[in-house]
């Protein structure tokens, strides 16, 4: 695969990888969960105090009166949030699952696809392409800087 595709290419690779993104969602070699930070929940106050996370009774106490939760507190949660959607409980429907799979043209390109998938087969499964990128590592770069990836 080249070092950098050229903007050529990565227009050919996304025509390609547009055409076959089904296809290419069953031949992906890395798949996980990719959940954007502008994608965590806001945190409820309210709902934090009884979650079981915040151990301090006074601060949940305030908490349950509607005091807005520190960034420390705010993190607790979303990592929770994160755990709970790795172990089974997030909502398929909101959380995408990320695919890594090869694409090539016709003119001899090659790239890295990056496939995003949301929903259940019982409510209709979305799936998009995020981008087309030189590498596993720089797909995966392009995920860490926007949220978290498993």
């Amino acid at each position: 695969m080249p070092k950098k595709l050229s903007t050529e290419a990565i227009k050919s690779l996304t025509a390609v990888a547009a055409e076959q993104i089904d296809e290419l969602w069953e031949q992906f070699y890395e798949c996980g969960t990719w959940v954007r930070h502008n994608d965590l929940p806001e945190v409820d106050p309210w709902e934090l105090s009884v979650s079981g996370l915040i151990e301090n009774e006074k601060r949940c106490e305030a908490l349950g009166d509607g005091a807005k939760p520190t960034k420390k507190e705010i993190k607790i949660y979303h990592d929770w949030w994160l755990e709970s959607a790795l172990q089974g409980d997030g909502d398929c429907d909101y959380i995408p699952a990320y695919a890594l799979t090869l694409v090539k043209d016709d003119h001899g390109n090659e790239g890295v696809a990056l496939l995003l998938r949301t929903g259940y087969s019982f409510s209709g499964i979305t799936t998009w392409l995020e981008g087309i990128f030189d590498s596993s590592e720089e797909a995966t770069t392009h995920m860490k800087k926007g949220g978290w990836c498993s």
